[in-house]
């Protein structure tokens, strides 16, 4: 858990494969548990960002095979997610992302709708599909802002700032970003969205203020550049 929180910070660079892959062999002793699922899901997540394509699909298969014995909707939601992100041009990515954010739409566990939003996001950004994109942001954001997930939202923020810059709407964008820093301004969640603050404001020729973002985009996540899923 540890190798992850500090990943997941990024006070690491190196993705905890080793600390997920001891997690999946302490669950071997309880094959249909939960917890044996996203273990395997996790140690997919890794194999994915660092390449091993090849492992990562073998493993994503002994997730969902472990998570539809399991019952527990929220471990087969991220086996889907973990599947969706090894094999992400494969026709079962659409099929996959979808039933992992139905399996947790009214979970209560912020960490898995977020997970499953995030994975519906990049399937709609993969593909170019920014209305969808855009719409499920804005629902994805409201329901967040309705449970409390405070980290959750942030990340919408940034996406939906990113959006917006992306297609000239520079006012609408810097006030979702407004909102987003006024909501949590120092969570790690931000710096996604301090560098789209720095983006904003350097269109707009201040360049100050976004050196300013861009700065304090490392202070919360040193790795923030190099982090794909941010």
């Amino acid at each position: 858990q540890h190798a992850h929180q500090r990943w997941d910070m990024g006070r690491t660079e190196q993705v905890p494969t080793a600390a997920a892959a001891r997690a999946v062999a302490l669950s071997r002793s309880e094959p249909t548990s939960p917890e044996r699922a996203q273990a395997l899901a996790a140690l997919c997540a890794c194999l994915t960002r660092e390449h091993r394509s090849d492992e990562a699909r073998r493993v994503a298969a002994e997730a969902v095979a472990a998570a539809q014995v399991s019952g527990s909707p929220e471990a087969l939601s991220a086996a889907y997610v973990a599947r969706a992100s090894a094999m992400p041009a494969a026709p079962t990515a659409d099929e996959d992302t979808r039933r992992a954010l139905d399996l947790v739409r009214r979970s209560r566990d912020h960490e898995a709708v977020a997970r499953a939003h995030l994975a519906r996001l990049a399937y709609f950004e993969d593909r170019g599909m920014v209305d969808q994109m855009t719409e499920l942001a804005t629902q994805a954001l409201v329901a967040a802002q309705a449970a409390g997930a405070t980290s959750a939202a942030v990340r919408y923020d940034a996406i939906l700032a990113r959006l917006l810059l992306d297609q000239g709407r520079i006012t609408q964008a810097g006030d979702v970003i407004r909102q987003g820093l006024a909501r949590a301004a120092n969570a790690p969640g931000a710096a996604a969205l301090r560098l789209a603050a720095a983006t904003h404001l350097s269109r707009r020729g201040e360049f100050p203020g976004a050196e300013r973002h861009v700065v304090r985009a490392h202070d919360l996540v040193p790795t923030v550049e190099l982090r794909e899923d941010l």
